[in-house]
């Protein structure tokens, strides 16, 4: 199973969110999507979770939210200028992974 690598900041959630996002149609979608939703209810100041908020919601077409979520990670860590660029056009990143996935 996939394994998401942070530097050893990943909570639970994200952990199960990124190990569903390897399938990002269908339950595992759902799954992710539910796992991150409860990440960042339990850490709402974590950029990362809301950066993987923004990756999936684009994966799965949603560019609203996927511009939403990168406002709220870049707004967290404004340093970021990959993520200030996908808060502004985060039609752009199609194609690009900001996570690194590991079996």
């Amino acid at each position: 199973s996939a394994r998401i690598a942070l530097g050893g900041i990943a909570s639970v959630p994200v952990v199960i969110a990124t190990d569903e996002l390897v399938g990002t149609s269908g339950p595992d979608a759902a799954g992710a999507a539910a796992a991150l939703r409860a990440a960042t209810a339990l850490e709402p100041r974590d950029f990362v979770t809301w950066g993987l908020r923004g990756d999936l919601a684009l994966r799965r077409g949603d560019a609203v939210a996927a511009r939403a979520a990168y406002r709220r990670a870049s707004a967290l860590n404004p340093l970021d200028r990959t993520l200030r660029g996908l808060a502004r056009d985060p039609a752009a990143a199609a194609g690009q992974s900001r996570v690194t996935i590991a079996n």
